[in-house]
């Protein structure tokens, strides 16, 4: 009976699991499309406000900034009010000890 009710209870919900992923996969798709379409830049100025240009193949456009805790390389990624620190978005508050640390052991090794 154990064993029915266990194979019941997989069977329903696997088409969930399914469910999920697909979601997730037509939102990667459509974050990757929306880049594409927006306005070709040469540099980050190019871009309006909250957009930075994202170098894709031969034709750089400008793309949506980036959130907390998402990742970056260039401060130019993340949205006002967040700074690139170790390659992740962070609020300027809980950067700045971060920085502190990264500054005084610059300054004690020169």
């Amino acid at each position: 009976m154990v064993v029915v009710v266990l194979l019941w209870l997989g069977w329903l919900c696997a088409p969930l699991g399914a469910l999920v992923l697909d979601v997730n996969n037509i939102k990667s798709s459509a974050d990757a499309q929306g880049a594409r379409k927006g306005s070709q830049c040469v540099s980050d100025k190019d871009c309006n406000t909250r957009k930075f240009c994202l170098p894709q193949d031969e034709k750089p456009s400008c793309a949506t900034c980036r959130g907390l805790r998402r990742w970056c390389q260039r401060a130019a990624v993340c949205c006002p009010g967040t700074l690139c620190v170790n390659d992740v978005c962070t609020a300027m508050e809980d950067a700045t000890p971060v920085l502190e640390r990264q500054y005084k052991s610059h300054l004690i090794k020169h």
